[in-house]
């Protein structure tokens, strides 16, 4: 990794990516528990503090120590801890590991194998310290053992003890070129020590980059450490951290350079704070604002770098220091390459990083830069590719997580297997899709994604040519402009053209006000003329219903007259004194006579009244019907009528229907549909719609029921002549039986359509379901397109309905 002053100074670091996983080692002592957690050691008491043979035992070290073994295996994040660490105190009774597993991130076995490479890490460290340090009575050995195990001072900032892991300098220990005294470490990576410090010619605090002991003989180092201070000082932008001076120390012969102190918050700290708030609810949208605002300026010092000839190639949140007045400096210019056409001032392979934790992991080799925002011409290592659109990329990566609170490539990291991370992340990078923010934020406006995806689009291509570029697009989408990224939608497009018009849009409004009244007025008259025209058109659909109606019961009146007409016919009265004497020959020769008077008779019925089917005279018991005289409208020969020979005359069990006749009293008749008739087909041939009408006889002289006189009439003939001259054009009309078959089914525009076997009358007109199946209602509507009425002729016969539907055709 990369060191800067701001990252340093601040006390915060990037996340720890990847690093080395230290065996663990065996106990040497007894065992025992701090706050739920076990290492094993041997342990001293000191100042009433149990510790272990090093002073690192407490449990306050242990939690620090397990913090950033977790942190760089990868099983959790800095987002994760920090999110997690919001209910728990490093001075409670529980440790660190187990409050992370108790809130899920770890499992047992993982916990178990954190906890024994931190304790191993802690021995480490510990051993590192000089003896006279360990049981120092000041705690120096303490406060020297935290800084060693957290150098960047990123997991004590997040465990909240920022403050106490940092290294002091006695006033008079420390001086440089004797302007400069040292007050206190703030941080520290493989190359060089962040220390904040008083200038005393100027009375001021600045920071001062110092190279570490153990790289002040590497003549790479040296030269790197040069070279970050070099590029740096030619920088000269309200961006970018000057520098103040560079040199070497008398006393150490160390390199260092003197930079401005820029405070203690980076645009990392700030997107953590701005995400957490997010999820908490309290989100403003003033915070996204003032961080876009930040990243403008990024690109801004970028722009001003790349203009002379400079990528930075280690963008991060963590490079980018924020003032307390909202100015904003970019950090860390180690990796930074001069793109020249020549190539000769690229020192690659010399800038590698020699602390294997350090969480920015700076590559060895030709991989340079943070994996976690590193292009993926980085991460392949083909350095002739890198130019402006790696500095792009690389903003990209710091809007990305501005917009999601986490590291383009942070899953791929999740991903990565224990075993050669290192290797299959950058393979991941080079080869899979770049990540969508909306995976984290479906919200997310959809110009701001746009904008994110061209940045750090996988093709350098696709990307914003220049840093300006992308600042100017993020600039149109704070200011509500549209961006060369995204293509609005024409809505958007529209709204955006009327705030750009006011005036003219105003115009327009008012015109578009007028004549959308007037449309509007259109359409309620309009609709107001339809429902008055449906609401008459239904009026006129339940009037033809109730008129035809009128017709078929006034029908069955004078069906009902002709019947008792025909019942009270001289003929009869002789033909039921002949069949009391059948046994004699004179009653045999009158009885023909008698016959052939009565159906001469009832022929001329027939002949008169085209709807009459037949007359039918029997003698009648409980149990059995016999015809005495049958007269029938012929099938053949224009349908003349036609009296039955004695020889073709019927006996057929009585029905419940002639079993009703038969009880009614003298003058009484039984009007009812033929569909509720038992009597064999033979009887009743005819496939019509048939109304039957029956009446009793009784014999005169014993005053009991002698037979019936019944008559048959064409219903379906006298129904086609209603339709014909009551139904509109625009109607349809259905006639069920009394078995809810539709037996006609009619409109001007088909005619008369041919209806196949059984066809139920709900098949056609699915809301009749309900009315049909029950018996209680005579009347259906839908109070617009249809009408339906139950004709019962008979209310002493209930199953004898006849149905008549009446709707609206154009419907």
């Amino acid at each position: 990794m990369t060191e800067d002053h701001a990252s340093s100074s601040q006390g915060t670091q990037g996340n720890p990516d990847f690093g080395d996983t230290v065996a663990p080692v065996p106990s040497t002592s007894h065992s025992t528990a701090t706050g739920g957690e076990q290492l094993d050691a041997t342990f001293v008491v000191q100042g009433g503090v149990e510790v272990d043979e090093f002073g690192a035992g407490t449990k306050q070290e242990r939690d620090i120590a397990f913090g950033v073994t977790a942190l760089e295996s990868g099983k959790v994040t800095e987002r994760q801890i920090a999110k997690a660490v919001s209910d728990w105190t490093i001075h409670g009774h529980e440790s660190l590991a187990g409050h992370l597993m108790g809130k899920g991130l770890l499992d047992p076995a993982v916990r178990q194998e954190l906890e024994a490479s931190a304790a191993t890490r802690l021995k480490n460290v510990g051993n590192s310290i000089a003896p006279a340090d360990r049981l120092s009575a000041s705690g120096l050995g303490s406060l020297l053992l935290v800084d060693r195990l957290d150098k960047q001072g990123r997991v004590s900032k997040l465990l909240g003890i920022a403050n106490s892991a940092a290294v002091t300098i006695d006033d008079d220990s420390r001086r440089l070129n004797s302007r400069f005294r040292l007050l206190r470490k703030l941080g520290q990576g493989g190359l060089g020590t962040v220390w904040l410090a008083s200038d005393e010619s100027l009375r001021r605090l600045v920071a001062i980059k110092e190279i570490n002991p153990a790289a002040q003989h590497d003549e790479a180092a040296i030269a790197r450490f040069k070279r970050e201070a070099e590029v740096t000082g030619r920088l000269e932008h309200p961006g970018i951290v000057p520098i103040y001076q560079f040199g070497t120390d008398e006393s150490t012969e160390r390199y260092f350079y003197v930079m401005r102190f820029l405070g203690k918050q980076t645009l990392q700290d700030a997107i953590a704070e701005y995400h957490e708030r997010r999820e908490a609810g309290h989100h403003d949208p003033m915070d996204l604002h003032r961080l876009l605002t930040a990243f403008v300026s990024i690109c801004q010092s970028v722009a001003h770098a790349h203009s002379r000839k400079i990528i930075h190639r280690d963008l991060k949140p963590e490079n980018v220091a924020l003032d307390n007045f909202g100015q904003v400096v970019l950090l860390d210019w180690g990796l930074a390459k001069l793109n020249d056409e020549t190539g000769l001032f690229e020192l690659a392979g010399s800038m590698s990083s020699d602390d294997p934790h350090d969480s920015g992991a700076t590559v060895a080799g030709q991989v340079l830069g943070t994996p976690m925002y590193m292009a993926p011409e980085q991460a392949a290592g083909r350095i002739d590719e890198i130019d402006e659109r790696t500095d792009v990329f690389g903003l990209g990566a710091i809007l990305f997580a501005i917009l999601t609170g986490a590291a383009p490539h942070e899953r791929s990291r999740e991903a990565a297997s224990a075993a050669g991370r290192m290797a299959e992340l950058f393979s991941s990078i080079v080869s899979d899709p770049v990540p969508d923010p909306l995976l984290y934020d479906p919200e997310l406006p959809a110009d701001l994604r746009a904008i994110c995806m061209k940045a750090i689009a996988k093709k350098r291509y696709l990307r914003y040519e220049t840093a300006e570029a992308l600042a100017d697009d993020i600039q149109r989408q704070m200011a509500g402009e549209p961006v060369r990224a995204y293509e609005e939608p024409a809505s958007k497009r529209i709204q955006r053209w009327i705030g750009d018009h006011p005036r003219l849009s105003q115009a327009l409004g008012v015109v578009a006000a007028i004549l959308l009244a007037i449309v509007f007025l259109a359409a309620v008259k309009t609709y107001q003329d339809g429902v008055t025209a449906e609401r008459d058109r239904f009026a006129a659909i339940k009037a033809d219903v109730r008129e035809m109606e009128i017709n078929l019961r006034s029908d069955a009146d004078d069906l009902s007259k002709a019947v008792r007409f025909m019942s009270d016919l001289p003929p009869i009265g002789a033909l039921i004194d002949l069949e009391n004497q059948r046994a004699s020959a004179d009653a045999a020769e009158g009885r023909d006579v008698w016959r052939r008077r009565l159906g001469s008779i009832y022929s001329g019925l027939l002949k008169s009244t085209p709807t009459c089917l037949s007359v039918t005279f029997g003698k009648v018991d409980e149990v059995t019907f016999d015809e005495i005289v049958r007269v029938e409208r012929g099938s053949f020969a224009g349908g003349i009528p036609q009296v039955l020979p004695e020889s073709r005359l019927a006996s057929f069990p009585i029905d419940k229907a002639g079993l009703l006749v038969r009880s009614l009293k003298p003058g009484e008749v039984l009007v009812l549909d033929r569909t509720v008739l038992t009597v064999p087909e033979a009887v009743f041939s005819r496939d019509h719609l048939v109304l039957v009408a029956g009446t009793p006889i009784y014999d005169q002289a014993t005053g009991e029921v002698f037979g019936i006189v019944a008559i048959e009439s064409n219903l379906e003939r006298m129904v086609r002549e209603l339709i014909s001259r009551v139904v509109r054009p625009t109607e349809r009309v259905l006639v069920l039986d009394s078995k809810n078959h539709v037996r006609i089914d009619y409109q001007e525009a088909t005619g008369f359509r041919e209806i196949p076997e059984q066809v139920r009358g709900e098949a056609v007109v699915p809301a009749l379901d309900g009315f049909l199946k029950q018996t209680v209602d005579t009347e259906f509507s839908d109070k617009r397109d249809i009408y339906a009425v139950k004709i019962r002729f008979d209310p002493r016969q209930p199953d004898s309905v006849i149905t008549l539907v009446l709707m609206n055709a154009e419907g």
